[in-house]
């Protein structure tokens, strides 16, 4: 059995684009219960925002107000998409198999790689998606 990853990916896909602010990324997230949110520029690939990037700045922020020793004090940074995320994003393509991106994710600790065919950007795929197929294929 040749599994390919076309065949386990998400394909309805949630998107930013890299002018979105952060406030709708973190909205998104927590609404659609997702924890990687893929940045686009038309149906390209431009980077990749995750829970944990959100949780980072929040925390960076939350110890610069702290400093500040006046807790009336009301931080406002304007950031978008384009200032959080991670350009450098470790992809795969649909016609990848699906043991091969499975180990790279369990490899390299990822918890999703985006799936790109050409410069489309055209699914997700997550260890959730993983852990649903394993589930359907314990049911029998």
């Amino acid at each position: 059995m040749s599994i390919k990853v076309g065949d386990l990916m998400t394909k309805e896909l949630i998107t930013l684009k890299a002018d979105d602010d952060l406030p709708k990324a973190d909205e998104l997230m927590r609404l659609n219960r997702l924890r990687h949110l893929p940045v686009v520029d038309g149906k390209k690939l431009a980077g990749l925002i995750t829970h944990r990037d959100l949780l980072r700045l929040q925390t960076e922020l939350l110890a610069r107000l702290g400093n500040t020793g006046d807790a009336d004090e009301e931080v406002f940074i304007p950031l978008s998409a384009r200032d959080l995320m991670n350009e450098d994003v470790a992809t795969t393509t649909s016609d990848t198999s699906a043991v091969d991106a499975a180990k790279r994710l369990l490899s390299q600790r990822y918890g999703c790689l985006p799936v790109v065919d050409g410069d489309e950007l055209v699914g997700i795929i997550t260890e959730s998606d993983f852990l649903k197929w394993s589930i359907e294929q314990l049911q029998g």
